[in-house]
């Protein structure tokens, strides 16, 4: 999440015994014998490094175990049965002194894959929240319109009719003076009489 760093245990586990003991068998049974003692080997220090390093949060939920040989390497993963094992009930997998950085470069890429996608998500919830208000504000601009066209009626309204009363009571008063003028003057005009 960015406040802490989240570890990736890796343990290297080298059972030199054993490994010597199947390099050097003779026979089929000798042979057998020290891959099953090998197996067993590879299953405990499975087992140690994931009840000593696999600690969620702090840590990933799997571990690697170094095979610092090949060889070794190969062997372990030729058994399939084990290399499932492995990762399957103890979350451990093992890696080779070849595939650690390839392994590590993908898992790079696949945690960079993923804050990628944390943000992406990030942008299309500000989106999201973008949309929400660009509605809100599209409703408030509608009756905001309305208003103004109902004010522009309003104005024409009072424009037009109300123009046109307000002139005729004018008219009107414009024909009391004419006719309150020509009065006086009749008025004047007997009085000179």
């Amino acid at each position: 999440n960015g406040d802490e760093p989240l570890l990736l245990p890796i343990d290297s586990k080298f059972p030199i015994e054993d490994y010597n003991r199947l390099l050097d068998a003779g026979d089929k049974q000798e042979i057998d014998d020290a891959r099953r003692s090998l197996t067993t080997k590879i299953r405990s220090f499975a087992k140690e490094i994931h009840d000593k390093y696999i600690a969620p949060p702090k840590t990933t939920d799997f571990a690697l175990m170094f095979l610092p040989t090949e060889g070794l390497y190969a062997e372990v993963v030729q058994n399939a049965a084990l290399f499932e094992e492995l990762r399957d009930k103890y979350k451990i997998t093992a890696v080779g002194a070849t595939t650690l950085s390839a392994f590590l470069a993908s898992l790079q890429m696949g945690f960079k894959t993923l804050a990628i996608e944390q943000r992406s998500q990030e942008v299309w919830d500000t989106l999201r929240a973008v949309k929400s208000e660009f509605i809100k504000f599209g409703g408030m601009l509608e009756k905001a319109q309305k208003q103004i066209q109902t004010a522009d009626k309003t104005l024409s309204d009072i424009v037009g009719r109300r123009t046109r009363a307000i002139n005729r009571t004018l008219r009107g008063v414009e024909e009391l003076t004419e006719e309150g003028e020509s009065f006086l003057t009749s008025l004047e005009d007997t009085a000179d009489e």
